[in-house]
């Protein structure tokens, strides 16, 4: 489990990170004692002394932080974490108290001077406890501080990463339900033109070719508004040369700001459903009416269809394009209204995209 652990360690978490951090400890006492006010200490003692008390510092952080916290207070096993916590700090404190009686008191301490015995920096709990533990530990409390604010934002981080990859994963998976969908509703067209033997027949062919040129291969990420707009007037133009004069289509676009980059396919569906369900057959002069505005601040995209009276009962809402339209909207485009207007008459879909502000 240590050697696991270590690894784990070094995989996680940079060399130069944990250097950046001990220079930072080391440099803090060194300034610290340096202007503690008592004027006897030099500065060679300063650095040298500071220096040897640093493999207790070293022991106690990274016991607290790779060894017990990880294997015994978060799998729970608190009891067991206190009793363990209590007996390291008062060995590591120990530890520090015997750097600086037999290692640093020999260096700089003049004159002749009698040191602790073994018993007593085994037995004086109150000098650990008032001029070791603490500085060990608080040094200790601040990796751990560290390592908390590390982990909560790296788990910020994978939150945000599954959730963009379960919207792209929602999104991917909404646009292969809406392509059959549009494809099927257009073969269904070609092939009324086929069973009349109509000579628009190529030509519808060819239009279709471009439409699914465009929702293949052109609209695999974001687009030019315009070319949403030409993909629109394509599919009208196939439209049109099913019904013919009997349908009468206005289409609109008052584009202020071009270059607009929009997601694809969306206001192509809604035309597309406004086809479906306003040019029944028991419709009388059917109409559909297409407005797109495009401005720096926002989209507007409004369709209206006339309704015939077999659409009375089966309005527009039905289908798998509205529905799936309207999820698309509420992943892509957050800030976005969707109105719908009904009467015995018509049925209008207005859509408004607030686009981002640079």
């Amino acid at each position: 489990m240590g050697s696991n652990r270590l690894a784990l360690f070094f995989q996680t978490h940079t060399l130069g990170r944990h250097l950046g951090f001990w220079a930072l400890v080391y440099l803090t006492f060194v300034i610290t004692n340096s202007t503690s006010g008592t004027g006897s200490t030099s500065i060679l003692q300063n650095l040298v002394s500071n220096l040897i008390h640093m493999p207790a510092h070293l022991l106690a952080a990274y016991s607290l932080n790779y060894v017990l916290i990880p294997n015994l207070y978060r799998k729970r096993r608190h009891i067991l974490f206190v009793l363990l916590f209590l007996v390291s700090a008062y060995l590591i404190s120990i530890l520090d108290r015997f750097l600086n009686v037999y290692a640093i008191e020999p260096l700089f301490r003049e004159g002749d001077f009698k040191q602790e015995t073994a018993y007593q920096l085994f037995t004086q709990i109150d000098q650990l406890l008032e001029s070791y533990f603490p500085r060990l530990y608080l040094v200790a409390l601040a990796m751990t501080l560290i390592r908390i604010s590390n982990e909560n934002t790296r788990m910020r981080e994978v939150n945000l990463k599954l959730a963009n990859e379960k919207t792209t994963t929602e999104l991917n998976f909404l646009k292969a339900q809406l392509n059959p969908h549009f494809l099927f509703n257009t073969l269904n067209n070609l092939y009324s033109l086929a069973i009349q033997k109509s000579d628009k027949a190529p030509d519808a062919i060819a239009t279709l070719s471009e439409i699914l040129d465009y929702t293949i291969y052109q609209s695999q990420s974001t687009v030019n508004v315009e070319e949403e707009a030409q993909a629109i007037r394509s599919y009208i133009k196939l439209e049109q040369l099913r019904y013919g004069a009997a349908l009468n289509v206005k289409f609109a676009e008052h584009i202020e700001k071009s270059g607009v980059q929009i997601y694809p396919l969306l206001f192509l569906s809604i035309v597309e459903n406004a086809f479906k369900h306003g040019t029944g057959h028991t419709s009388t002069n059917p109409e559909i009416v297409i407005d797109l505005t495009v401005s720096a601040e926002f989209v507007r995209f409004m369709v209206k269809n006339s309704k015939g009276v077999a659409n009375n009962k089966s309005s527009n809402k039905k289908g798998i394009g509205v529905a799936n339209i309207k999820k698309q909207l509420a992943i892509l485009y957050p800030e976005h209204s969707y109105e719908v207007k009904e009467t015995e008459k018509s049925y209008q879909v207005d859509v408004r995209i607030e686009l981002p502000r640079p």
